[in-house]
């Protein structure tokens, strides 16, 4: 479950959440969705096929609302898919097709989205003892439309030594 609250008296569109794609509420375009308020959950069914690879069927719902400079719209979504995460040598693969569907359009298979995810850890080559608990990753993520990449986003990592 995810959230996210913001009020003020005047609120710019660079103030807004902005949610959509791998990471919180698939089967919609990368941050395409503006909100000021929101409340998006996630459900997924896994099917083990190795220690860090399964098959998985997943559903994403919320609302959200966007009431910034005299705007005053409230939206549901709900998104629907199935994916695949593969554990190689180098990292945790992860593909996901989804389809979404807001409270003011219907559902397009034609709109659907793939999602790519890969997921590499690495850790200090000094101390290779390290836990695998405690080595730092680095998540990747970006998706694929009609065979054109839109968004590319790392994200830092945190371990028992703080963020780096």
């Amino acid at each position: 479950m995810n959230a996210g609250f913001y009020q003020s008296g005047n609120i710019f569109r660079n103030e807004l959440f902005q949610i959509g794609g791998y990471k919180l509420l698939r089967g919609f375009d990368e941050e395409s969705q503006y909100l000021s308020q929101f409340v998006i959950g996630t459900l997924e069914y896994h099917y083990l096929l190795d220690q860090n690879s399964y098959f998985y069927v997943l559903a994403d719902g919320g609302w959200g609302r966007n009431n910034s400079q005299n705007m005053n719209v409230n939206y549901t979504y709900f998104g629907t898919g199935l994916g695949l995460a593969l554990e190689t040598k180098v990292g945790i693969f992860n593909l996901a097709w989804a389809v979404g569907k807001r409270n003011d359009t219907e559902f397009n298979l034609r709109q659907s989205k793939i999602h790519f995810g890969f997921v590499n850890y690495f850790y200090d080559i000094l101390r290779p003892d390290t836990p695998r608990a405690n080595r730092c990753g680095l998540r990747v993520f970006f998706v694929l439309f009609v065979g054109n990449i839109t968004r590319l986003k790392g994200f830092p990592c945190r371990d028992h030594r703080g963020w780096r």
